[in-house]
């Protein structure tokens, strides 16, 4: 089996992996922990209790946090003598040798990590592409042992620019820090609800804990927010950006409900950071998109220095890591050398028992991205000296001379439809008749055209993902990067 490959946006014969050939390494199946090595000390903490085990991982990650809590997993009775093993290595008790047969023979069982090298594998590829660096994939789970010198080499390979991608399980993520090789992520080993040992990939890039170590004093990322008639969410919304260390600039596209009233309040709860206006001077009869996108170009050139995004009131937006607001992750970005930030699309969908009732949370199940323009999502960019192109790409796009996009995607937590009754009233009475017959001409607006009354607007949720805090570290692989996309 192969268990490291590696990428090149190069050569991939050119790889600074020192025991790679060829850019692939093979490693048995079977863990074994080597009898007298300095790092052997140091995997004991694989075996601590639960608990000991997560707050030690906290305190020595602290600047990408590990999960809090255990895996959620797919109910599969033949697997049940699996959930048995797993329990052992977490609860304690017992001698090192009997729990490093477990490793083994949870190691070997088929169907174990059974989609995680295609994935992870596929994740590599697109880290090397968009950073245009060496990316590696090893699977650590399947070396044969794990001696000083073999994380040296790995270190080393960090050290001279390339991206690691590392599958451990999560007491070794300890030892991977400890020896010099502090993660930029770690997420769940996708697995497709079969596998039960405590796998993990983290992501080993050099700049990444530089930029977050050395990050620079900014002033406040701008949020230009477009709106309307979304009594329900903005001020949810709004709140939300405020909270994030942003300042928010409203534009309300001539509301008729209570949305204006809700943003005018909140300006005046939040002078210094919030503004809004009423765009254009006067209600007009049609939605026109391509004016709201050239306004917000107009303000972000005001703004030489800032970050900015483009955001509508339906929209929350997060940084890929558990507890790194908006505004700090802007600056890690920055210093990593990046001017602007791509997004991966979660479209939240009501179902006959989650839907709106007086917050976005209630809303608990998404789909990923279903149409092409919901992998385009470049929408936060370093302003320069010059005014961006928004408009020619529709909005999906911050257009300019000299981007540098960041290798890693935010998250953007889409709520276009909150329930039956406000789909209804969005789409037939402040949607469709408002919209531009020129945009339309051009292609725009046309994401419901296959809607119409006798549509029910309600999801199954079997056919969706539920959204829960582990969500960030059990789809890591696929919300930092394009993979939600089918191949």
């Amino acid at each position: 089996m192969i268990a490291a490959t590696s990428r090149n946006a190069a050569a991939q014969t050119n790889v600074a992996f020192p025991v790679l050939a060829a850019g692939i390494l093979r490693f048995s199946t079977a863990v074994r922990i080597p009898p007298s090595d300095c790092v052997n000390a140091k995997l004991i903490a694989l075996f601590e209790p639960k608990q000991r085990q997560i707050r030690a991982l906290m305190s020595l990650n602290s600047d990408f946090p590990v999960p809090t809590g255990t895996r959620s997993r797919t109910a599969r009775p033949e697997l049940g003598h699996q959930r048995a093993e797993s329990r052992s290595l977490t609860r304690g008790g017992g001698n090192l040798a009997s729990k490093t047969s477990v490793i083994r023979r949870m190691s070997a069982k088929p169907g174990f990590l059974v989609s995680m090298p295609a994935l992870l594998d596929r994740l590599t590829e697109y880290l090397s592409r968009t950073s245009k660096r060496e990316a590696t994939l090893i699977d650590v789970t399947r070396q044969p042992e794990m001696s000083p010198a073999t994380l040296d080499a790995w270190r080393r390979t960090v050290n001279s620019g390339a991206i690691l991608v590392l599958v451990s399980d999560i007491g070794l993520v300890r030892v991977l820090r400890e020896n010099g090789l502090a993660p930029g992520f770690l997420g769940y080993a996708p697995d497709d609800g079969a596998a039960v040992a405590p796998a993990v990939f983290t992501v080993h890039d050099q700049r990444l804990p530089a930029a977050r170590r050395e990050a620079p004093a900014a002033k406040p990322p701008l949020a230009i927010l477009s709106t309307y008639n979304d009594e329900d969410c903005v001020q949810e919304v709004a709140t939300s950006w405020l909270r994030a260390g942003c300042d928010l600039h409203a534009i309300d596209n001539w509301s008729t409900d209570g949305t204006h009233g809700i943003l005018e309040r909140l300006c005046a709860q939040n002078p210094g950071s919030m503004t809004i206006e009423r765009f254009p001077d006067e209600p007009a009869r049609y939605f026109r998109w391509e004016a709201i996108l050239g306004r917000k170009e107009q303000i972000a050139a005001a703004m030489p220095g800032r970050w900015i995004f483009h955001t509508d009131s339906d929209e929350v937006r997060t940084s890929p890591w558990p507890g790194v607001s908006i505004a700090a992750a802007t600056q890690i970005v920055e210093r990593y050398g990046a001017n602007r930030i791509d997004f991966t699309l979660l479209n939240f969908r009501p179902t006959k028992h989650h839907y709106f009732r007086d917050k976005l949370t209630d809303l608990k199940f998404f789909e990923y991205g279903t149409r092409p323009g919901h992998f385009i999502q470049k929408k936060a960019w370093l302003q320069g000296s010059e005014p961006v192109n928004l408009i020619g790409s529709g909005g999906h796009v911050a257009n300019f001379a000299g981007a540098v996009d960041f290798p890693y995607k935010f998250v953007l937590k889409h709520y276009p439809i909150r329930s039956a009754e406000h789909g209804r009233r969005k789409i037939f009475v402040e949607r469709k008749p408002r919209w531009d017959p020129c945009e339309r001409a051009m292609g725009s607006h046309v994401q419901y055209d296959d809607v119409d009354e006798t549509t029910p607007l309600v999801w199954n949720a079997a056919e969706l993902r539920r959204f829960s805090d582990e969500t960030l570290r059990r789809d890591l692989a696929l919300l930092i990067s394009d993979l939600s996309r089918s191949p």
